[in-house]
């Protein structure tokens, strides 16, 4: 049950077109759109009494995207390129923390499905696939 100061606040941003993802507790979390899928942004709205209320932004940088890097690196990456932006806007850095993210279709039949290696065409197996789609039926 979303807190009574949180679900004022939820509305305030919902009037002015700010959509959200869910609420928990005293926490509301920020909706992002992608495409027609409503998604958890990273931002979460904590508020408070008077001035008292923050936000909280949650930037992010995926491992396989920079493969040759140190985890203490691609922190050190994701400061670099959002840090000043956000000390621009009044954020300060609270923490930073590696989450590991796995693979929900580890070991299952559906993971193996998607590993698979795709066998790509080549003109010959085209050609192949052309007369066997031309020759007559056999009775």
């Amino acid at each position: 049950m979303p807190a009574p100061l949180a679900t004022t606040v939820r509305s305030a941003l919902e009037a002015a077109g700010i959509e959200v993802y869910r609420v928990e507790g005293d926490e509301i979390h920020v909706a992002e759109r992608v495409r027609l899928h409503l998604m958890d942004s990273g931002i979460r709205v904590h508020p408070g009494p008077g001035e008292s209320t923050t936000i909280e932004l949650t930037v992010r940088a995926q491992q396989s995207d920079f493969s040759g890097l140190h985890p203490a690196e691609l922190i050190d990456r994701v400061r670099a390129a959002a840090g000043p932006l956000a000390a621009a806007r009044g954020f300060v850095e609270h923490g930073s923390a590696r989450v590991e993210v796995t693979n929900p279709f580890a070991g299952s039949p559906l993971g193996q499905l998607f590993r698979q290696p795709q066998q790509p065409q080549t003109r010959e197996a085209q050609s192949l696939a052309r007369e066997h789609e031309e020759a007559p039926e056999e009775e």
